[in-house]
């Protein structure tokens, strides 16, 4: 399937990819829970660090300015969204390299990167195409490097439960709420999967995973 037909903009609708950063400061606390994911990440001086999904680059921009040693990139197919974290990375004067892709054929070489990111990307892909990421993920880990994603999850109360049930009439979430995405990460070869935490939002439960490529 060629990306496009399986693109989906941020808000879903071209013209509110303006808003999204109000958006979802709003509606998620974004630095909260991306600050938690940053976190858990543990990145150090001279990791090699990819957002995938960068979207606007908030993470992206996060991720630089907790570990200004590490080099980052983002990474994203939304040539609009790519245009404001443009904006956003030359108003901030960070070195940040941003690359217009697929995350189903990643154009980076085998082993490339100690850490990758991605936040609020998979719940819009469908089966197959989370699998496929997940596989070009891992490919493009360095032995021993390590994924950490967070994005909508299996809803751990009732509210949760009703705001995942409105937010699924909208998204491909049946994986995520399904608890399926760990399963996913393990199939595609990470080892030592772990569902590590939980962040409650307006819009449904967040939870945070991480996988690692094996050392050699």
């Amino acid at each position: 399937m060629p990306p496009e037909q399986g693109f989906v903009p941020s808000l879903h609708y071209r013209p509110l990819t303006p808003l999204y950063d109000v958006f979802i400061r709003l509606g998620l606390k974004e630095k909260a829970f991306r600050g938690k994911l940053i976190k858990h990440a543990g990145i150090v001086p001279d990791h090699l660090v990819l957002d995938v999904g960068c979207g606007t680059a908030t993470l992206t921009l996060m991720v630089k300015k907790a570990q200004p040693e590490a080099v980052v990139t983002g990474f994203d197919y939304d040539l609009d969204a790519l245009a404001f974290a443009r904006r956003k990375i030359t108003r901030a004067r960070l070195d940040i390299a941003l690359v217009r892709g697929t995350a189903l054929e990643l154009p980076f070489a085998d082993m490339s990167f100690e850490r990758v990111l991605s936040s609020l990307m998979f719940h819009h892909l469908t089966t197959e195409n989370k699998q496929r990421a997940f596989r070009e993920i891992f490919r493009i880990l360095k032995p021993g490097g390590e994924f950490y994603l967070a994005d909508f999850g299996p809803p751990n109360s009732r509210l949760m439960r009703f705001l995942t049930f409105v937010v699924g009439r909208f998204e491909k979430l049946s994986d995520n709420t399904g608890g399926r995405l760990p399963v996913m990460m393990a199939e595609a070869g990470f080892t030592d999967v772990a569902h590590l935490d939980d962040y409650n939002t307006v819009f449904g439960t967040v939870a945070f995973y991480k996988g690692k490529r094996r050392a050699r």
